[in-house]
């Protein structure tokens, strides 16, 4: 291999860790829509050059979770039509997930569900917001799995941040017991492997995230 190879390589890797450091303070609590992303501030602290920033921050606005609009990058500001189309498309998705996860869960899968859902009413006594959006994302994340279709799986992956960061910042506290609720239904029909039952609990579920939703972008 030429050094040249090498170089392309390592410079590569380092681009794909900034990408990856990148996400982590995007989908940060203290990250808000629209907050500039200094090029050379972002180099310092993580103590690389602009370049593997400045490649980082083009992978992210193909991601969708980063503009550009010729002079800066800033984190993206979901407009409804954003959160329209994101919310559309996770309902076909995680309905036709939850279906398939209704024939396919496994037992440990199954008890995860359960210790998050238990999760969940123990962080809502908390009042702890950040751990329960974390939890309602990877309890759609776990039925995701469970569906055992690598396709489907990766459709939903390439919207996961997205839906995150719709999701989050949109994130209503006052409505996390119904949220909780739906979960619980969600449950119980996977518990009884059921995927008619599955697939329903999960399209009604989606449909009032999306109402919640779209109501606080109003």
């Amino acid at each position: 291999m030429s050094a040249i190879e090498t170089e392309r390589i390592v410079r590569r890797s380092l681009s794909e860790q900034v990408v990856e450091r990148l996400k982590v303070r995007i989908l940060s609590p203290g990250m808000e829509p629209g907050q500039r992303l200094l090029t050379d501030a972002l180099a310092a602290e993580m103590g690389v050059s602009r370049t593997p920033v400045r490649e980082g921050l083009k992978e992210l606005v193909k991601e969708g979770l980063v503009t550009y609009d010729g002079k800066s990058y800033e984190v993206k500001i979901f407009s409804r039509r954003d959160a329209e189309e994101i919310l559309s498309i996770r309902r076909a998705l995680e309905v036709l997930a939850a279906s398939q996860a209704g024939a396919n869960i496994t037992a440990g899968q199954l008890r995860e569900l359960q210790d998050l859902q238990s999760q969940s009413e123990e962080r809502l006594d908390k009042g702890d917001i950040q751990s329960l959006v974390e939890i309602d994302f990877r309890f759609h994340e776990l039925i995701a799995d469970a569906s055992l279709n690598s396709r489907l799986r990766m459709l939903t992956n390439g919207l996961r941040e997205q839906i995150f960061l719709s999701h989050r910042w949109s994130f209503d506290p006052k409505q996390l017991v119904q949220t909780i609720a739906e979960h619980g239904r969600i449950l119980q029909a996977l518990l009884a492997r059921n995927p008619e039952m599955a697939a329903q609990a999960m399209g009604e579920h989606l449909v009032h995230v999306a109402e919640r939703t779209l109501a606080r972008l109003l």
